[in-house]
Order: C-alpha cells, then structure tokens, then sequence
C-alpha cells in the first residue's frame, strides 16, 4: 500500500483545529486519510481509523505534502 502526505485543515468535536499533515492512502481509488495505524501479528500496519476524502477536493500539492484537500476533515478517533 503506497501512503503519500496530505495537508488539510482537521476537525475535532465540529471546532477547526488547525492545518495537519497526515497520511494519504487510496482505498479502490477513494482517497482516505489515515489518522491512526495499528500494528498486526505479522509485523504490518492497518489503518484503524479513517476518514474518505471526495477525490474532487484532493488536488496535487508540493512541499511537505504531496497533497492538499480544500475542505476540513473530521477527526474520526475518539477521545474522552
């Protein structure tokens, strides 16, 4: 699985926190963010927690990131 960077802006608990780079990865061409990896017995990485992107706000972007998404993202953790 190729995991690229994107830069958006993140969403927790409908409050915009900030711009954050975060994992990119593509599930049957649907763009995902990866907020959170787990470990499996085998030694490999699964994404634990998600969330899918419209690919028509995806667009190609350069420096730290190689993508950028115009619209926040809610975080899909949870937290206490």
């Amino acid at each position: 699985m190729d995991v690229h960077k994107c830069w958006h802006l993140l969403e927790r608990n409908g409050q915009v926190l900030g711009h954050f780079i975060t994992d990119l990865i593509f599930i049957n061409d649907v763009p995902h963010l990866v907020f959170e990896w787990e470990s499996t017995d085998g030694g490999n990485e699964t994404p634990a927690a998600i969330a899918a992107l419209d690919p028509q706000h995806l667009h190609k972007f350069g420096g730290a990131a190689e993508y950028m998404y115009e619209f926040p993202v809610a975080d899909t953790r949870k937290f206490n």
